[in-house]
């Protein structure tokens, strides 16, 4: 993934929760960064879209310990439940993709089997 279409999914996103279950609400996305609400505060914090991009493109496995390599300060958990968000977002929409070219597929095989079926028909009726 290019990073201009990174920064594009991650505008989709609202808010993230942690594997623990604290709660993000994601404000706004500026000057390269991302800024965060935590629950229950009223502090703006934010994170680096560039380490974010390097940590979502370098390692598969996501957590606060691979997180501290990639992200500077003490927002680790906030940057991991941000990726994992997107991630999740990204397999429901690939999962919806996937399952619309199946229906139609299966719509242009009904539509085919019935122009034959018609076809059919039409060349019985001069016999």
């Amino acid at each position: 993934m290019e990073k201009k279409d990174f920064v594009k999914n991650l505008t989709y996103l609202q808010s993230a929760t942690s594997l623990t279950g604290k709660k993000y609400r994601l404000d706004k996305i500026f000057d390269g960064k991302i800024y965060f609400t935590r629950e229950n505060k009223s502090q703006s914090e934010t994170i680096y879209i560039s380490e974010l991009f390097e940590l979502f493109t370098k390692e598969r496995v996501l957590n606060t310990t691979v997180a501290k390599s990639y992200i500077s300060g003490r927002v680790q958990s906030p940057a991991v439940a941000i990726l994992n968000e997107l991630k999740l977002k990204q397999n429901n929409y690939l999962t919806t993709v996937s399952a619309l070219a199946d229906e139609k597929e299966k719509i242009f095989k009904n539509e085919t089997a019935k122009k034959s079926a018609n076809n059919l028909k039409d060349e019985t009726r001069f016999l």
